[in-house]
């Protein structure tokens, strides 16, 4: 038969003796699944470590020359990242 479709089914599983499932053995036979969006810890860490040895080819969009200070301490925008600009009633957000 066919393993469980995930770990709720797994806990609700049982054998023909009543007994439930063997995780162990489960765990040890699982079929390694490659997906586009799950990222190694390895893969990671090589990624950072390039952005941080070459910080001009990370930096993203500039701000503009008005925000020439946020340009300093964010290196622009990039793709992928939401920068949100949030400030107290008359504290000059709109300009």
């Amino acid at each position: 038969s066919e393993g469980p479709k995930d770990a709720n089914d797994a806990l609700r599983m049982q054998n023909q003796d009543g007994e439930i499932a063997d995780f162990r053995r489960m765990i040890e036979t699982a079929d390694i699944v490659q997906h586009g969006s799950i990222v190694r810890f390895g893969d990671l860490r090589s990624k950072v470590r390039q952005n941080l040895s070459d910080h001009v080819a990370a930096a993203g969009t500039k701000f503009g020359s008005q925000l020439e200070g946020l340009n300093t301490i964010l290196k622009g925008h990039r793709p992928g990242e939401l920068t949100i600009f949030t400030g107290r009633t008359g504290q000059g957000k709109t300009t």
